[in-house]
């Protein structure tokens, strides 16, 4: 899903927190906030005599941050705040209509997102323009246990 929402907004999307610097601007960076806000519901077993195998649907959330900066580039000032709230609504239309095929191919369906905020904060000697929002995600868990074997019962007539 990451790399699919890479080519669709022709930057980098990188996992937070890297110990390398992080990529030109314009960039996304994602963090996993949660990845199994469990549901209420206990789930769907199924017993072959051997294998338990438990099925559930929990949710994720993830938070995405479109990232720029004011500079010059080719003889043109790219105004930082214009570019990453073009970037952060752009990487919203991907979860709400656009990459719906991608999303689904990860194996996910969006259950919600959120309305983007300003996540700007002042660098060394300049402002890093930030605009993000969080998605929740639903997706199928399966955990399996072996619990043995229990063979046929034989009657023994006396």
């Amino acid at each position: 899903m990451v790399a699919a929402l890479s080519q669709y907004l022709g930057c980098p999307v990188v996992l937070s927190d890297q110990t390398q610097p992080e990529a030109e601007a314009p960039f996304v960076y994602y963090s996993i906030l949660t990845n199994m806000q469990p549901s209420i519901e206990m789930g769907c077993y199924s017993f072959d005599g051997r294998q338990e195998r438990r099925m559930v649907n929990p949710t994720m959330t993830i938070s995405f941050t479109a990232v720029s900066w004011s500079r010059w580039k080719d003889d043109t000032y790219i105004h930082g705040e214009d570019e990453a709230m073009e970037l952060c609504d752009r990487l919203q239309g991907f979860f709400l209509h656009s990459g719906k095929d991608d999303i689904h191919a990860a194996g996910f369906v969006v259950v919600s997102v959120s309305d983007s905020g300003n996540r700007s904060f002042l660098e060394v000697d300049q402002m890093a323009r930030q605009y993000g929002f969080d998605v929740q995600l639903r997706y199928c868990r399966v955990d399996d246990r072996i619990v043995g074997y229990i063979e046929p019962i034989k009657i023994v007539k006396e």
